[in-house]
């Protein structure tokens, strides 16, 4: 492997854990509103 398809590769799993963590911070209001709508406590949403 070319060290131009390494330093890519380290740059790929950065953006993937950077979007994997906005998808779960985003996740949050929506389970905790489904909760709420459900009829249960909000913490059981998360």
């Amino acid at each position: 492997m070319r060290s131009d398809e390494s330093a890519s590769q380290g740059s790929h799993v950065t953006r993937d854990l950077i979007a994997g963590l906005v998808g779960a911070v985003a996740s949050v209001p929506s389970g905790l509103a489904t909760a709420s709508l459900a009829g249960v406590k909000p913490i059981a949403g998360i």
